[in-house]
């Protein structure tokens, strides 16, 4: 169904397929989430529709994304700056993230990166 409603709306005709069965699977989950509490709670509410049909988050796991010199990352063919004190290419970068908050663009990235901690016994 997924390729049907691409091209029927717009918007989605900007996204790649995994950012699209990601919203899908998050649709999902919070309509399934609805329906497992209003059997507890008859007042509970569905999810509702978002405003000016905007997503709070579009994710790309696996793919979707490049990362280039100078930690320019590229999402669907549009390039921007990530600012961060980290070294992108240093990374096992598992998602992408991206969200519009107050008037802002944020990119989150989940990485598969291992940590050494050590450990203090007083």
């Amino acid at each position: 169904m997924l390729p049907e409603l691409k091209n029927q709306y717009q918007n989605w005709k900007k996204l790649n397929s995994k950012a699209i069965q990601t919203i899908a699977t998050e649709l999902f989950g919070s309509f399934q989430s609805f329906f497992n509490l209003v059997k507890k709670d008859k007042s509970a509410r569905p999810p509702r529709k978002n405003e000016n049909d905007n997503y709070h988050s579009i994710s790309w796991n696996q793919s979707g994304w490049i990362i280039k010199e100078n930690d320019i990352i590229i999402i669907n063919k549009i390039p921007f700056q990530y600012k961060s004190n980290l070294n992108l290419n240093e990374l096992k970068i598992k998602e992408v993230r991206v969200k519009f908050v107050r008037n802002k663009w944020l990119c989150d990235i989940v990485v598969d990166n291992k940590i050494d901690y050590e450990l203090h016994i007083s």
